[in-house]
């Protein structure tokens, strides 16, 4: 069990680095020195502005997986990344992407359904 961590600003301030810098969270509480999940958890609830800011880290984050989707299609044209191992890699970005940040790259809903006809029959005469 790992020891208990107690907030500090130097410690808030590496887990929002590390999520900057795409880790999950999952991955920087694994290392040496970092709390569990669920005290990063509690943290969040316990301090809006701390919680406001993993937001934004892990918006931050999206907009860098993005990116990295377009350097591999890059490279996969150019012949230096097979397509077939850059297709699972940018399908798994791009899901991550999608619920991440399902507002920015989530898929589009098109609402106007153009394939429905209403009809409205007024002064239709009685059926004997």
């Amino acid at each position: 069990m790992k020891p208990r961590v107690p907030y500090s600003e130097e410690v808030a301030e590496a887990i929002i680095e590390g999520l900057i810098d795409g880790k999950s969270l999952r991955q920087i509480c694994l290392e040496p020195g970092m709390p569990n999940k669920s005290s990063v958890f509690r943290w969040m609830d316990a301090n809006p502005e701390f919680a406001t800011k993993c937001a934004r880290a892990r918006a931050l984050m999206t907009d860098d997986i993005v990116d990295d989707m377009v350097v591999i299609e890059e490279n996969t044209l150019n012949g230096s990344v097979d397509p077939a191992a850059a297709r699972v890699v940018l399908a798994s970005k791009q899901w991550r992407a999608m619920k991440l940040a399902p507002k920015k790259y989530g898929a589009i809903k098109d609402d106007s359904d153009s394939s429905s006809l209403k009809i409205i029959v007024e002064n239709a005469p009685d059926a004997d």
